[in-house]
């Protein structure tokens, strides 16, 4: 029952992610480096269930926040995917 839950919850978070990541993919198509686009993917990063995806999402944030020039958030981001990444197998 318990592996059951589990599989249950990283279900809906996947479609969850999905939904944001298909929102913020709109708001670039429609609006260039959106803030919409920009908070959806951040949202999106509260629903990743594995390294990949939140290394996946960490990097199109680094090419919004790149596009809209906060240098800030792109260090920030940098800093991220380099942990992600180098805290083991993907």
């Amino acid at each position: 029952l318990g592996r059951l839950s589990t599989a249950q919850s990283h279900m809906h978070k996947e479609a969850i992610r999905t939904a944001y990541m298909a929102l913020a993919d709109h708001d670039l198509k429609t609006g260039g480096a959106s803030s919409e686009a920009m908070g959806s993917l951040l949202r999106a990063t509260d629903y990743c269930t594995t390294r990949t995806q939140t290394a996946q999402i960490s990097l199109l944030i680094l090419q919004v926040a790149f596009a809209q020039g906060n240098f800030g958030q792109v260090r920030e981001y940098v800093r991220k995917v380099e942990l992600t990444v180098g805290s083991g197998a993907m």
